[in-house]
């Protein structure tokens, strides 16, 4: 799937994003100021991340990055907003979130 998911349902900030992309291809990790979960190529992210393939990541901000309805991301396989191309079990693992 395109792994629509929603971390926190209000305010928050984002501190760090880890994983691993066992995907043979770069996928694209979004994120969403949004109380509910995205529509993932319906909703426009506030950032896209691109993630390579093969390789563990590491998105961190230098300060906190602040949501202020609510923190939700989708990952797809192209960085385009209206992007929907899905992946696959086991494609992203270890994800990890931190955020308060």
């Amino acid at each position: 799937s395109t792994n629509s998911t929603l971390v926190k349902s209000s305010a928050g900030d984002l501190f760090r994003i880890t994983g691993y992309n066992a995907k043979a291809s770069a996928v694209y990790f979004k994120l969403y100021n949004k109380a509910t979960a995205p529509t993932c190529g319906t909703d426009t992210p506030i950032q896209t991340h691109y993630i390579a393939a093969t390789g563990k990541f590491e998105i961190n901000f230098d300060t906190p990055y602040y949501f202020t309805t609510g923190i939700g991301y989708c990952i797809t396989t192209a960085a385009a907003d209206a992007d929907t191309g899905v992946l696959v079990a086991a494609d992203i693992i270890a994800l990890n979130v931190l955020y308060q």
